[in-house]
């Protein structure tokens, strides 16, 4: 019976010291709740959250704005603070130990948000293009009758007033000889479409084209007489398909041309 008396006592001795041990490394956290010009937020929700804690820790600011956490094991914290009218705000720390942290928190007022509709009479915005300008769409390069559809020149000579065929297969706007300056994908190429030399490209692989008369955006420059805007469709739009094209005339001019274009995966 001595023995265990002695254990018993042995045992609240070591009981003490691991409790005054803990005790000694503990932590604490106070704090003040202002806002922007300083005053103290009374009411203001803190709450702690941390990996020592086995769940959130909450507390109020007291009227003067001040709130406190006890009795903290050592390690990273964050304190969320909440206030009506005020935005919510965090702040993290690290409690090292026997650390008592005193900090100020300021909560900043929320934003007023207010919405207004304003109904007005739409104008229409003048445009970037050429005021002079045709643009030919996918529909309506596909309802072109079959001749016309054969190479460029013949696509584009019925699209805007003031464009002729020469005597030498270029298409040619208000009398301008070099009129025509083509842009493809961007790209500017100085020269005119011709149908003579090479079937050019053909309209089934056009997504758009504008043709300008006119007028022109400062992104193509000095021209003569005329821009040619063209757009070309994507491969993965296209279903793997071609065409051939045989071209008769006098004087040796026969051309034949093929074209094909699709995707895989």
């Amino acid at each position: 019976m001595r023995g265990i008396a002695y254990l018993f006592v042995e045992l609240l001795l070591v009981l003490g010291l691991t409790a005054s041990a803990w005790a000694q490394g503990e932590s604490a956290i106070h704090g003040t709740v202002v806002a922007s010009d300083g005053s103290a937020l009374p009411g203001a929700e803190v709450v702690l959250h941390g990996g020592p804690l086995p769940e959130p820790l909450r507390t109020t600011a007291g009227p003067d704005g001040h709130f406190g956490f006890q009795r903290l094991v050592p390690g990273e914290y964050e304190l969320i603070i909440s206030r009506e009218s005020f935005q919510t705000s965090r702040f993290r720390l690290t409690l090292r130990p026997r650390e008592v942290q005193n900090v100020t928190l300021e909560l900043p007022l929320s934003p007023v948000e207010q919405s207004l509709e304003v109904s007005a009479e739409a104008y229409l915005i003048p445009t970037l293009h050429s005021p002079g300008s045709t643009l030919l769409s996918p529909n309506r390069m596909t309802s072109l009758p079959l001749p016309q559809r054969t190479n460029l020149p013949e696509a584009i000579l019925t699209s805007s007033p003031g464009m002729i065929r020469g005597h030498d297969d270029f298409v040619h706007i208000r009398g301008q000889e070099i009129a025509l300056n083509p842009f493809i994908n961007g790209v500017s190429f100085w020269e005119n479409t011709h149908s003579v030399f090479s079937a050019g490209l053909g309209v089934d692989y056009i997504e758009s084209m504008n043709v300008m008369t006119g007028g022109f955006a400062a992104e193509y420059g000095n021209r003569f007489g005329g821009v040619l805007d063209v757009v070309t469709k994507s491969g993965f739009t296209m279903d793997n398909g071609g065409s051939v094209t045989l071209g008769l005339g006098t004087s040796l001019r026969h051309n034949l041309s093929m074209e094909y274009g699709g995707h895989t995966e």
